[in-house]
């Protein structure tokens, strides 16, 4: 056989092998597109028009204004933490141009689509690092699960009497999230040789060569590099996220009076915070379609809260959440042209 033959039957191996993990994330899309339809579908088909105009009649629109304030300021405060994560190589409203097309593509498609439109933006618009545009996604993760390691015993102590049955799950959650953070100041303590450790580990179990691994590497490294300025902005990474845990806190608050339904704020707190860690979970679409409301039903229904009521709520505030989503979207198109009347 010919070297010509046999270099080119190695290009096709490579070339199936390289189209081996597009598949798979393509057939995992899918799989998570129709396990959001058919979990919402579900949800649908529990409730009935009656239960839904009922719980119409008792919506008190002054609500909504509340809303729309706590969803303007989350926007505003994602907005500046990632400005200040990016070392502001970008003005802040070129970086409130950024969050509102990420979050929007987020919550709109998937959380994944929404970090590529983040860091192809940066990358492409505004030449910053593919890695310290990912590793300041990854430093905010880091802020807001250092939040919920505090605030989750809090809330949880303010509503065990009503979630006596999900105690162990919430307690391996924080457990859970306790190894990440420990992991991360580990890996703020030892720094290079973390790195040199990870990839010992990772060389035993013979995954260093993969693709995924080179990649977290990688991001682990720049992460490195910036770790001091990183550590400056601590302070201010720790209040941006407590303040945006509070204002999602509040946001759910206003959903629910609009609503006409009335809880006390404490487990309002606990179902903001397992749902905020369910979110950080790379197993959802649409913004959560489907599993974010099957998890208010149950956590809700702890409370005491009626499926007959719940169920409509529930469909009501993702109808809300899809629109005020879209409404900000708009902002995009509408800066651009104000900008071109400016220019002209």
């Amino acid at each position: 056989m010919s070297q010509h033959h046999l270099q080119q039957e190695d290009i096709s191996r490579e070339e199936k092998q390289g189209n081996r993990p597009e598949k798979r994330e393509k057939l995992l899309e899918y799989t998570k597109i129709i396990l959001a339809i058919l979990l919402f579908v579900f949800i649908l088909s529990q409730t009935n028009s009656a239960d839904f105009i009922l719980l119409l009649n008792q919506v008190d629109l002054k609500w909504l204004l509340l809303y729309s304030i706590m969803f303007i300021l989350s926007t505003a405060l994602f907005t500046y933490r990632y400005w200040c994560l990016i070392k502001k190589s970008i003005n802040f409203h070129q970086a409130l141009n950024l969050v509102i097309i990420q979050n929007s593509i987020g919550n709109l498609v998937s959380s994944a689509a929404g970090i590529v439109s983040f860091v192809a933006i940066l990358r492409g618009r505004y030449n910053i690092r593919i890695t310290q545009s990912t590793s300041s996604l990854v430093i905010a993760r880091f802020s807001d699960l250092l939040i919920i390691l505090f605030a989750l015993p809090i809330a949880t102590w303010l509503s065990f009497s009503k979630i006596e049955t999900v105690f162990f799950l919430i307690l391996w959650l924080f457990l859970i999230i306790l190894c990440i953070v420990l992991l991360f100041i580990a890996l703020i303590i030892f720094r290079s040789r973390f790195i040199k450790l990870s990839w010992y580990l990772f060389s035993i179990i013979k995954v260093n060569h993969l693709n995924v691994v080179k990649k977290f590497m990688s991001i682990l490294a720049e992460i490195i590099n910036d770790l001091d300025v990183f550590l400056k902005m601590f302070k201010l990474l720790s209040l941006t996220s407590l303040a945006i845990l509070l204002v999602s806190t509040f946001s759910l608050f206003a959903t629910l009076r609009l609503f006409s339904l009335d809880l006390f704020f404490g487990y309002i707190l606990f179902v903001v915070l397992v749902v905020q860690i369910i979110g950080m979970i790379p197993i959802h679409v649409f913004g959560g379609l489907g599993t974010i409301e099957i998890t208010s039903i149950y956590l809700f229904g702890l409370f005491g809260l009626d499926e007959q009521v719940l169920i409509p709520m529930v469909i009501g505030s993702r109808i809300i959440f899809y629109i005020a989503n879209l409404l900000v979207l708009l902002y995009i198109p509408l800066d651009m042209l104000i900008n071109q009347k400016n220019r002209s």
